[in-house]
């Protein structure tokens, strides 16, 4: 089972985010002290780091996210959980930059959607109301089914 800790603290960030100059740690600082942050253990191990830290002068969010490969045997629990998150947040749009195959797959999974390509990868984005349509089209519309009664057949 995971254990899922907001925000995650500057230990995680630092082990995880690859902290590896002042600069970079200032960048580590500023995207937790700004945004949303969350720390991903399994039996107190760190496996992932997420993250989302608003765009100035919109009110859109940029997605990033760090992941150990442990991180595998949890995935269906973890993007049901970074998908409820999302869902429930005050975010009205994400947008991620992913610049490795397993950063795409893990956008697609997450609810994110293919937008473009830019200098750095390729851009995903994630928008409320899309993310809630989709799970309305997703959601089971027939009516549950019924045997007949072989008594009622005529």
């Amino acid at each position: 089972m995971l254990e899922i800790e907001t925000p995650a603290n500057l230990v995680d960030m630092a082990e995880l985010g690859g902290a590896k100059s002042r600069i970079h740690w200032s960048w580590l600082r500023e995207m937790w002290k700004s945004g949303d942050t969350w720390a991903v253990r399994s039996d107190g191990e760190l496996i992932a780091l997420v993250g989302v830290y608003p765009v100035q002068g919109t009110k859109g969010w940029e997605a990033w996210f760090c992941l150990r490969r442990e991180l595998a045997e949890h995935l269906r629990e973890f993007i049901t959980a970074m998908r409820l998150t999302v869902q429930a947040g005050k975010y009205r749009e994400i947008v991620t930059i992913c610049g490795t195959r397993a950063g795409k797959v893990m956008a697609r999974r997450m609810g994110f959607t293919f937008a473009g390509t830019c200098d750095y990868g390729e851009l995903w984005t994630w928008d409320l109301y899309s993310a809630v349509e989709s799970a309305t089209i997703a959601a089971p519309n027939s009516p549950k089914r019924t045997q007949k009664n072989s008594s009622d057949a005529a």
